[in-house]
């Protein structure tokens, strides 16, 4: 079989946060197995594998490998062998170009791929399917790329000189390194020509050949091998390769392996079960907040013989219980509420944004939480109940739709989206306050309805703190120790409209606003969806205050009757202020725009109460602390589009 000498794989940037010389991490290489049109292909990173010898002082960083843009130098090249992963820092020149690419890695673009040449071989047939060990390999170039897994990007241009030669796989080379390996899904693919095979039928006419497995890999279309290589480093990401190994070796079509990887990540993120329908209606009917936490203060249970009982069974559902008084979210219910609900009390209905949500959620936490959080309110989606770390599968790319005349004797297209996941991990969110010791005894009901609607207040409004990430440390964003890290303006990939080099007064850049809308429209993030603005009061009373040239106030202020450019618009103390552009010190607020649907929460376990009788006794008071742990990630982060520079003037 004729092969280039030089090849392409693809590897990922470590993280879009320069290092402090203003370089970025990357791991370029290692020796995971990969499919190629002749079998496995495994790039060896043993001592001595891997030739550096010519990037001593570095190497060419390009993009899109094309030997005409050069942006910057790999430096540090170097084989890691605590992992047999090749490893650099990338720094990007200081010109207009190069700048552009930095950007878009420092705004989270991870790819690139680097060129390397087979210098020496070794096959081993006793692998099915055929396995080729590169022995010796010889890095030429590094690149960023602009599609990961696309590997016909590049091909042919700058340092590839076409070099071929022709691999040997009639004569047995063995290796005694290469036994029995667990194949790992491909992370590259070399696109090989389709060809047409034909049979002869009974007629004596010649027929193609029925469909091959996806495992016969060098029977795939390009756009197969494109889709299903997707699939592989989504597999690898998430440890799951061997279900795609299973999923992939009969003849299950594409959308059906996709389809069973995500049942897998989904039965790993199960929640803990909800309480039988007739347990939660007793907990809503009869648990008491008033009698939970003077049980748990005086360690008397005499009078809480049920919420005992409750206790006892919550803690089985409580992943890593240290200790408190877990109150169930099924207590969370206003007692007149259960006459109005469905045959199914997990089912509950509510308005917002204009239209109705339904969904199905853990008792009444939730239910009581979300109209007092605008981001819930307005349709941001509650996963509760989980135990452990939840992957959100998060789609990047965007599904290809076609006609399809009749007859045509051609397949549709496969759709290439990209997946990805992002973790929601427990993040400790705590709500304290203090009460009297008279205040429980005499009035119980009066306290369970001022407790639990403390309680519900200060959740939602570190929920909504959590979900537009405002966290500001000297005048700039930025994610606080403990606290949720992946909110609207914290995440790397909602795309930012900027006034200008120091800000800008937002009643004389109205237009930018309009580029807001645009933006989403361009990131297809608008029709089919309910995309909403959020600013902050002082920026709201600007625009309520200012009118587009030759108008009058009393016709058509920006914003007016709840609406701005036509979407309808909220103000909120939760969006960041005090930022800082250039020479506008501590001035600038904030916008944003999009549908809050793209937000998803978690919430883990239930919420547990720390009752501590000691500390204020001295007072005649308690102190109840509140522990709940959440965690938020935008599942689409271009469904939203912010603005950080606006000087409310």
């Amino acid at each position: 079989m004729i092969i280039k000498r030089n090849q392409l794989k693809a590897a990922v940037i470590d993280s879009s946060i320069p290092n402090e010389d203003g370089s970025f991490s990357a791991t370029f290489s290692s020796d995971t197995p990969g499919r190629r049109p002749y079998g496995i292909e495994v790039v060896k990173h043993d001592p001595g594998c891997v030739n550096l010898d010519h990037a001593g002082n570095g190497l060419p960083l390009l993009w899109n490998h094309d030997g005409d843009k050069v942006i910057g130098r790999a430096e540090n090249v170097r084989i890691d062998p605590s992992d047999k992963r090749g490893k650099c820092s990338i720094r990007f020149f200081s010109d207009p170009d190069s700048q552009k690419v930095a950007d878009m890695v420092r705004q989270g673009h991870d790819c690139i791929s680097y060129r390397y040449s087979i210098d020496d071989y070794k096959v081993d047939k006793t692998q099915t399917p055929l396995l080729v060990n590169i022995t010796k390999s010889t890095v030429k170039e590094i690149s960023v790329v602009g599609v990961p897994f696309d590997l016909t990007v590049g091909i042919n241009k700058g340092a590839d000189d076409g070099e071929t030669f022709e691999l040997d796989i009639e004569d047995i080379k063995t290796d005694d390194e290469a036994a029995v390996i667990d194949v790992e899904p491909p992370v590259d693919l070399e696109p090989a020509e389709k060809s047409e095979v034909l049979i002869e039928t009974k007629s004596g006419e010649s027929a193609p050949l029925p469909p091959q497995p996806l495992t016969e890999v060098n029977h795939m279309t390009p756009e197969e091998r494109k889709a299903l290589l997707n699939l592989s480093g989504f597999a690898q990401k998430n440890d799951c390769v061997k279900e795609l190994d299973e999923l992939s070796s009969g003849d299950n079509s594409l959308e059906a392996i996709k389809s069973g990887l995500m049942d897998v990540i989904a039965g790993r993120n199960k929640p803990v079960s909800n309480m039988q329908p007739e347990v939660a209606a007793e907990i809503r009917k009869n648990w008491s907040f008033s009698r939970a936490i003077l049980a748990e203060a005086t360690k008397d249970w005499s009078d809480a013989g049920f919420e005992r009982e409750c206790q006892k069974a919550l803690e089985g559902r409580q992943t890593g219980f240290k200790g408190g008084l877990i109150v169930p979210h099924e207590a969370f219910m206003p007692r007149g509420l259960e006459a109005t609900k469905a045959a199914d009390p997990n089912v509950f209905a509510i308005s917002g944004a204009g239209s109705a949500f339904g969904f199905t959620q853990y008792g009444g936490f939730v239910e009581m939480l979300r109209p007092k959080c605008l981001l819930t309110a307005n349709g941001a989606e509650v996963i509760p109940g989980l135990s452990a770390n939840y992957e959100l599968v998060c789609e990047t790319g965007q599904p290809l739709t076609y006609w399809q005349g009749e007859n045509t004797g051609t397949d549709v297209p496969t759709s290439v989206d990209t997946l990805t996941t992002k973790t929601l991990s427990p993040h400790q969110l705590m709500a304290m306050t203090k009460f009297s010791r008279q205040q429980l005894a005499q009035s119980p009901l009066a306290f369970d309805s001022w407790i639990q609607g403390l309680i519900l207040r200060e959740m939602a409004l570190a929920f909504e703190q959590a979900g537009w990430g405002n966290y500001i440390s000297g005048n700039a964003l930025t994610a606080l120790a403990g606290a949720p890290t992946k909110g609207i303006f914290l995440d790397s990939g909602v795309p930012v409209i900027a006034l200008g080099t120091n800000g800008g007064n937002i009643s004389t850049n109205a237009a930018k606003v309009k580029a807001m809308k645009t933006k989403l429209n361009v990131n297809n993030a608008l029709a089919g969806w309910n995309p909403l603005f959020f600013g902050t009061p002082n920026i709201e009373g600007v625009l309520e205050a200012t009118v587009p040239p030759g108008l009058t106030y009393a016709s058509a202020p920006y914003w007016a009757d709840g609406k701005l450019d036509n979407f309808k618009a909220f103000g909120t103390n939760n969006l960041p202020v005090g930022l800082t552009k250039g020479t506008a010190n501590g001035t600038c607020e904030s916008l944003a725009l999009g549908d809050p649907a793209h937000l998803v929460y978690g919430v883990f376990g239930d919420l547990v109460l720390t009752v501590d009788p000691y500390t204020l006794a001295g007072q005649g008071q308690y102190r109840l602390i509140a522990n709940q742990m959440v965690d938020c990630a935008l599942r689409r982060s271009t469904g939203f589009v912010v603005m950080t520079d606006a000087i409310p003037a």
